[in-house]
């Protein structure tokens, strides 16, 4: 399809966890009829084609399309919005906030989900498939070498984060801490950051919706103000409507 058909967009693969983290800013700061959401099929190797990687080399999501400019990562993407509309609603600039969205985003939580959790599981499937996607992206290494330089290290990282038992680990240990500091902060403070809501909020409440969707482990369950806040959040208008 052709993404830029819309001079005002938000690409995003529908239900993926940073899809969630830039539709919610869209919403919280009220302008997602400015920007309608145009889905990109990762499942169908819509990250690999050359008219999304025209937007964002890195093959990722979300990217906000302003007056048919892409602005690619959601951290950009809230700063941006910020800047233009002229607000702060959700302090995207404050740079304790960014300290505390940068513990979120230090994380690739999917390895906890589709990662190699023991070190004998089988992972030739996740191999070919990388295997794959080199090949299809071979394609464009002469007409686009900066493009096919660009994804296909993204990709090799990506594959190499989810075939490595010691990287599961080290996220595992990294998302339990950072689940156990962020229950201690809630039960002096209702939100990430303080009394009031911030961006740190909306990636915390993506990070947790797509985790508890996608893990079969109760990680809730000795973190009483965590789940009360992902209550909480859950419950507001704005997320309710938004994240899928």
């Amino acid at each position: 399809m052709a993404y830029t058909e819309k001079p005002n967009a938000l690409l995003i693969a529908p239900g993926s966890v940073f899809s969630n983290v830039g539709a919610l800013i869209v919403a919280e700061l009220g302008v997602e009829d400015v920007y309608p959401i145009v889905p990109v099929d990762l499942y169908k190797g819509a990250s690999n084609e050359l008219e999304f990687l025209a937007l964002n080399p890195l093959g990722k999501v979300p990217v906000l399309l302003h007056d048919g400019k892409a602005i690619p990562d959601s951290l950009d993407i809230a700063q941006f919005l910020e800047d233009t509309l002229g607000k702060d609603t959700l302090h995207a600039r404050d740079p304790v906030v960014i300290d505390a969205v940068e513990q979120w985003r230090a994380w690739r939580i999917s390895v906890l989900w589709y990662g190699k959790k023991t070190a004998d599981q089988d992972t030739t499937q996740f191999e070919q498939n990388h295997a794959k996607v080199q090949e299809r992206l071979a394609l464009l290494k002469e007409s686009h070498p900066e493009i096919y330089k660009t994804r296909s290290a993204a990709a090799d990282e990506r594959t190499s984060e989810f075939i490595s038992h010691e990287n599961y680990i080290r996220v595992r240990d990294g998302v339990n801490q950072l689940l156990d500091n962020t229950d201690k902060a809630l039960a002096e403070h209702t939100y990430i950051v303080g009394n009031e809501p911030t961006l740190a909020d909306i990636y915390a409440t993506a990070f947790l919706f797509n985790h508890r969707k996608n893990t079969t482990e109760d990680f809730l369950e000795n973190r009483p103000h965590l789940a009360a806040y992902l209550t909480r959040q859950l419950e507001k208008p704005t997320v309710k409507n938004t994240i899928k």
